[in-house]
Formats: C-alpha cells, structure tokens, sequence
C-alpha cells in the first residue's frame, strides 16, 4: 500500500514524509480508496503543502501513536480520578472519538511487555468496552470505564513485575512512537 502511495503522491507531486506515508496506510487499516482520499484531504489542508504524521492524524480526527502512549501512560499511572479528567480533556481538546481512541489503545497494548494474563485481560475488556458504545451507551459512563480497566490492569501486575515499569515504559515509547505500519499487521 505504502508503494502505491508513493507513487501516486510522485506523480501527482505532492510532498509526503515517509512517517506521513506510514499513518496514511494505518488510518486506513488497508483501504487504498481512504488512504487516498486522505492523502489528498490531508495535502489540500496543510498549508506548507507537505503531508506529515501529524497532518494525517489531526485530518482524520484520529490519535496519533503519540497521543495514544501519552494516554496509556496517564491510564496506567494516574489515579483514577486524574486520569478520567486528562484523558476527558484531551478528547474534547483533540476532538477524538471515545472509539478510536479504544482502536488506538488495542495497538498500543499489543506492544506492550505485559504479562499474558494482563494482557488477555485489557484485550477482552476493551472489546466488551467497544461492543458496548456501538449499542448507544453513553460515552462518559464507557471512558470511566476505560479509565478502569487500566487501573485494574494496574493492579494486576505483581511487585515483581511492577520493578519493571520503567523498562516497560521505555519499550512502549520505543515500540510505539517508532512502530511501523507493517510491523502492526
């Protein structure tokens, strides 16, 4: 997909940075019509005429993957309190949709170090979390519960595992602010 992209953007002459091109194919998780569609949206409505992660993002109202590591860290450390306030905030400031944001999430925890029982669990409470927004339940009762679900994921790590935070968070940022499109499929 990625190829195609180049080469329609070469022949049209239009600027894209190869993390450009990567959010592109994963916005639109392999749809060629979308990416090109958003390659041109994201083109006419940037105003240096260069196609960038960020761009992709922010045009289709999506979380980038940085977005999405800032939130699983404030999901993962805040109290639960702090946590639904940030991450309430940066959904209405960012204008993200409660279910993209739980899309972008799944990724991240997929990249995630975490223990199998851990992860079996964030995986089959965020599929239950977005069976129930598509059947109109309200989204600020599904971020509480969002919010939740990273707390008790939380305290489900041992003391053992949890002296590893600090090389999980390292792995997370790595994996995902450098996480590539392929790497993911």
């Amino acid at each position: 997909m990625i190829r195609r992209l180049q080469y329609i953007a070469e022949q049209e002459a239009v600027k894209v940075e190869p993390a450009g091109f990567e959010a592109l194919a994963r916005i639109a998780s392999g749809d060629m019509r979308r990416a090109i569609y958003l390659m041109q949206s994201t083109f006419l409505a940037s105003g240096d005429g260069i196609i960038t992660e960020r761009a992709a993002y922010a045009n289709a109202g999506m979380p980038s993957p940085t977005d999405l590591h800032e939130m699983a860290q404030i999901l993962w450390y805040d109290s639960f309190d702090l946590a639904f306030r940030r991450v309430s905030e940066t959904k209405v400031k960012k204008g993200f949709a409660l279910l993209d944001m739980i899309h972008g999430l799944h990724e991240t925890v997929m990249l995630m170090e975490l223990a199998p029982r851990v992860k079996a669990f964030l995986f089959e409470e965020l599929a239950d979390l977005e069976w129930r927004l598509s059947n109109a339940s309200s989204e600020r009762i599904q971020l509480a519960a969002l919010v939740g679900i990273f707390r008790l994921a939380a305290s489900m790590v041992s003391e053992t595992e949890s002296s590893a935070d600090v090389k999980l968070l390292t792995e997370v940022e790595r994996l995902v602010c450098g996480a590539s499109y392929e790497r993911l499929q």
